[in-house]
């Protein structure tokens, strides 16, 4: 589970070329991939979220979040055309149940515009029914006919509950579009995430750990307890651990003390001991520079660690990144490059190539298209002013201009 909004713009754009977000929607509408809230956002195969989901905690809805959960409880996967006319709520109500148990982790939609709404979406709460609420309800105390009053007065200038909606009661508005463009990424159906059509059937244990077992050696190539305690879903450690040692047995993975840092007992693919051999080897000056999201699954730097070294520093906030070369982490771009934190070694080549990799990364990434500018600041390196840095000069030639004492460029959108 990882932040909703890195997917897409730190995630995908990375590690698919030419990433659209249309092929993220295919995937959903295909049935293949469901993706789930909580703190974050999670990706899972439909027929295996029992792996990777906790069961769901007991929470107290609202009035119309429960109404539309027995609504979905009692006809499965629905439109929300559907769920109003189950529910006698209109459509912005509807929206807002919705929202509000997709947050809980209790529902989810085959149409990722639907997350993409949820992530951008600003919650008004209220749960009005069909027939229209009291229109005098909306009037100022002491209101009487034939007086006036300025708007301000009473709260009712902008930003106010009748600036933001007037009679429209509830649901959530996403900032700068309207009702009919809102209504547009709502489109495909809603459905319960604890069904058996999301988890799947029942497992024993020894086979959750087997797929997970896999599924960890896909994403890290390397694995260890640290990669269990990253996420402490599905079955135990111990489990686990039989698992990786017959796929050992079997030859098809080694076991082996690899990365310093990581418990002892570590488990790799055999193609994976290969890279190990050859990072910190290659002198080749043509070596690409690789952007690494601190929210990325595969983030090895994030795991947890019994010991650490003193570079790099553990990613400590989703908006950081990490300048890799050579598997080696050479510069880290905190606040999303707002600060910059070098290797001691770094010179000002390297950090001009460093840069250019951020800039390249910033401009494939896919942000939500109310944001305008894309700026790329650099206030700090190393905790001095960027313009007093010794190595400044990187700056320029990599294409910022100074503002004061920082560096700015403007990503094309």
């Amino acid at each position: 589970e990882r932040p909703a909004e890195s997917w897409e713009r730190d995630v995908l754009p990375s590690r698919v070329r030419g990433y659209q977000p249309a092929l993220l929607d295919a995937l959903t509408q295909s049935g293949e991939l469901v993706w789930v809230a909580g703190a974050g956002i999670r990706f899972v195969e439909r027929g295996s979220a029992r792996r990777w989901l906790s069961p769901p905690q007991e929470h107290v809805p609202s009035d119309a979040a429960s109404r539309v959960m027995r609504a979905l409880e009692a006809a499965g996967a629905s439109f929300t055309s559907d769920l109003e006319a189950a529910t006698a709520l209109d459509a912005p109500a509807v929206r807002s149940a919705l929202l509000e148990l997709a947050r809980l982790g209790l529902a989810t939609s085959d149409s990722v515009e639907s997350m993409r709404a949820m992530i951008a979406a600003t919650p008004r709460p209220a749960t009005r029914e069909r027939p229209d609420a009291d229109p005098s309800s909306w009037l100022p105390a002491g209101y009487e006919r034939g007086i006036s009053f300025p708007p301000r007065a009473y709260g009712m200038g902008r930003g106010s509950r009748r600036a933001r909606g007037g009679r429209g009661g509830g649901g959530w508005r996403r900032g700068g579009e309207s009702d009919g463009a809102m209504g547009r990424a709502w489109r495909g159906r809603w459905f319960l995430v604890h069904s058996a059509g999301v988890l799947g059937t029942d497992e024993s244990e020894q086979d959750s750990a087997h797929e997970m077992a896999l599924k960890w050696l896909d994403r890290y190539a390397i694995v260890s307890r640290e990669c269990w305690k990253n996420e402490r879903v599905g079955p135990s450690w111990r489990a686990v651990y039989r698992e990786l040692r017959t796929l050992e047995m079997r030859g098809e993975v080694r076991r082996g003390y690899f990365v310093e840092g990581l418990s002892g007992a570590q488990f790799a693919l055999p193609e994976a001991l290969d890279v190990l051999r050859e990072a910190g080897t290659d002198s080749d000056p043509e070596a690409p520079w690789v952007v690494v999201a601190g929210a990325d699954p595969a983030n090895a730097w994030a795991l947890p660690r019994a010991t650490r070294p003193a570079w790099p520093p553990r990613p400590g906030a989703r908006s950081t990144l990490l300048v890799t070369r050579h598997g080696e982490v050479r510069v880290v771009a905190e606040s999303r490059g707002r600060r910059l934190r070098l290797a001691s070694d770094v010179d000002e080549v390297e950090l001009t190539r460093a840069l250019e990799a951020l800039v390249d990364h910033a401009e494939r990434a896919i942000v939500p298209a109310a944001t305008r500018r894309r700026e790329l600041r650099i206030e700090q390196i190393d905790g001095a002013p960027a313009a007093s840095h010794p190595l400044a000069g990187a700056l320029p030639a990599a294409g910022f201009r100074r503002d004061g004492m920082a560096y700015r460029r403007l990503a094309p959108r």
